[in-house]
C-alpha cells in the first residue's frame, strides 16, 4: 500500500550537535486486550490507549562510536486504570575499532 512505502520528505531531520547526530520521535496509539488482568478465568477486556517518546543519539566520527538511547511511554488502560503503566528504556553502546578488521564493542541496558 502507499502508507507502507517509505516518504523521506516526511521523515524528521536529524538534529547535529557537535559530534553527535541526535534523532527524536512520538507515537501515539489505541489498542485492545481481551485480557487486561492476565488471568485464566473470568476474562475482561479493555481499551489501551499508549503515547510515548523515543530520543536516539550517536556520534559521527569516522572511527570509534559512542551512542545513546532513551525511550519512554505511558499506557493507560480506560476501564482498569490500576493496570496503566509507565515504560522506560535506556541503552548506552559503544565501539572502540582496534584495526581496520578489529573493533571492540559492548553495551548497557536498562529496562
Amino acid at each position: 500500500a502507499v502508507s507502507d512505502r517509505r516518504q523521506p520528505e516526511y521523515d524528521p531531520e536529524p538534529i547535529r550537535l557537535g559530534a553527535f547526530t541526535v534523532n527524536s520521535s512520538l507515537f501515539a496509539g489505541l489498542g485492545y486486550t481481551d485480557n487486561a488482568l492476565g488471568t485464566s478465568d473470568n476474562e475482561e477486556s479493555d481499551v489501551i490507549a499508549r503515547i510515548g517518546a523515543d530520543i536516539a543519539a550517536r556520534t559521527n566520527w569516522s572511527v570509534h562510536e559512542v551512542a545513546a538511547s532513551v525511550s519512554v511511554s505511558r499506557d493507560e488502560y480506560q476501564d482498569f486504570s490500576d493496570q496503566s503503566a509507565n515504560d522506560v528504556n535506556t541503552r548506552l553502546r559503544g565501539r572502540l575499532d582496534v584495526t581496520r578488521d578489529v573493533a571492540l564493542g559492548g553495551a548497557v541496558f536498562y529496562q
